[in-house]
């Protein structure tokens, strides 16, 4: 692929990609000095799923003062897209399928990046998504357009078959594309035409492989929300195939069940040294509940396990958009967006140990406490970052953002403008503004 270079800002409408709308960006600095963005490319409009939205990555070869032209590292094929005109109004695309809220990790030991996606079938987003994993006994369940009934699973060699185990003349490939007795599927790609302000498909002519995720597809997947993994190992330049994961991590007492955007983590010390780790968090959108947990992996990222959900501390109804940021001592500090107004800091444990916090077990967390005043209506999720090296061994910096005066931290915030706060991370999960007392 040609790596032409842009504008200082890589996501814009005059990119190659034509998308008039990004939203949600991550950012991660490689330990090869590569700098890696990702966003979603909302070409369907600025709302969230259900939309046309893909996940858009470019790379940075000197710290950001230059970057690459954007490539889409996860796309649908239904609804056309590229230069397309800005849409009027909050009129999106609700019958395509789409990815959303992009979040990186990098390896340490292999250098290969991981890049978490949530995934929706057309017509789904967070607050469609029905109650369910879209799995049974580890086996991906599929309906026939236009019936009701799911009575039919996808094998390990891609097959289908019904319930009963009996054969279809169908099969689907690893990007869950259908063929039919080895002819490979399509559908008609759609693009949009606009009539009062209201989104209609018309035909472009094309031909593009038949998904699983389509609306014109023969075989459908439960409408609820899915989890893609992708990587790359030549620092973000071409992705793998997605795999989808929701059969090793959601159960299906779960409806909307979606990685945090921004980025993972990987712990240096303790006995779970190398343990890669990406936050994620459900939705319950009858009550609008939200809770978060860890999926991690300890095996270079093949097999994923997902932990319980961080209990929920006095004053805080919902922990969602969380990061994760791995502590001196080997706990795992999370910060989380609430809608309690505030952000909500916990701390992962294994067992109390002597008055340190021992090596994070994703199993056990302090409950949710105040980490600082409210930011708008709702507490932002931390950004965070590694402290340089020689500066203060064992500490590491975060920083908290948002719009509104206060700082979350509960200090006045100066330099910055009202919008956040540089702090020191302290051994047990504590912070402290630099110059300040620990919180």
């Amino acid at each position: 692929m040609a790596h032409n270079l842009t504008e200082p800002f890589p996501f814009s409408s005059s990119s190659s990609l034509g998308c008039p709308y990004y939203r949600i960006p991550s950012l991660l600095a490689t330990r090869e000095g590569v700098l890696l963005a990702a966003m979603d490319a909302r070409f369907g409009g600025t709302p969230d799923s259900p939309n046309a939205i893909g996940t858009a990555v470019a790379r940075s070869l000197d710290s950001g003062k230059t970057w690459e032209e954007p490539h889409l590292a996860a796309a649908f094929q239904d609804w056309a897209v590229g230069k397309l005109p800005p849409l009027p109004g909050r009129k999106p695309l609700r019958h395509s399928a789409s990815t959303i809220d992009p979040c990186l990790l990098q390896d340490s030991a292999t250098g290969r990046i991981f890049l978490l996606v949530d995934a929706f079938p057309w017509g789904v987003g967070a607050f469609q998504a029905q109650t369910g994993s879209g799995y049974r006994q580890g086996r991906l369940l599929l309906r026939r357009r236009g019936r009701r009934a799911y009575g039919y699973f996808v094998g390990e060699d891609g097959a289908i078959r019904r319930l009963d185990g009996s054969p279809t003349p169908y099969k689907v490939d690893a990007s869950l594309n259908l063929s039919k007795n080895g002819r490979p599927l399509t559908v008609g790609q759609r693009r949009p035409m606009y009539w009062q302000g209201r989104p209609w498909g018309l035909p472009t002519g094309k031909r593009v492989p038949m998904h699983l995720f389509y609306q014109g597809a023969r075989f459908q997947v439960f409408p609820t929300s899915y989890l893609f993994l992708l990587y790359s190992d030549d620092l973000g330049k071409t992705w793998s195939t997605p795999r989808e994961i929701n059969s090793l991590v959601k159960e299906d007492s779960l409806g909307f069940f979606g990685v945090c955007p921004g980025q993972g983590a990987q712990l240096s010390q303790g006995p779970h040294a190398g343990r890669l780790v990406f936050p994620a968090y459900a939705l319950d959108a009858r009550t609008g509940r939200q809770r978060f947990r860890a999926l991690y992996s300890d095996d270079g990222g093949s097999r994923w396990q997902a932990g319980t959900f961080a209990p929920l501390g006095e004053g805080i109804s919902s922990m969602s958009e969380t990061q994760l940021l791995p502590c001196p001592d080997g706990a795992l500090l999370a910060f989380s967006r609430t809608t309690s107004g505030f952000v909500a800091r916990t701390v992962s444990l294994a067992a109390p140990c002597a008055g340190q916090l021992p090596a994070p077990d994703r199993r056990r967390w302090v409950p949710g406490v105040r980490a600082g005043p409210a930011l708008e209506k709702q507490g932002r999720c931390a950004r965070l970052r590694p402290r340089r090296e020689g500066q203060d061994p064992g500490r590491s910096l975060l920083g908290l953002s948002g719009k509104g005066a206060p700082n979350p931290l509960g200090s006045p915030a100066a330099a910055d403008g009202g919008r956040g706060g540089i702090c020191l991370l302290l051994p047990g999960g504590t912070a402290q503004r630099e110059g300040g007392p620990a919180v």
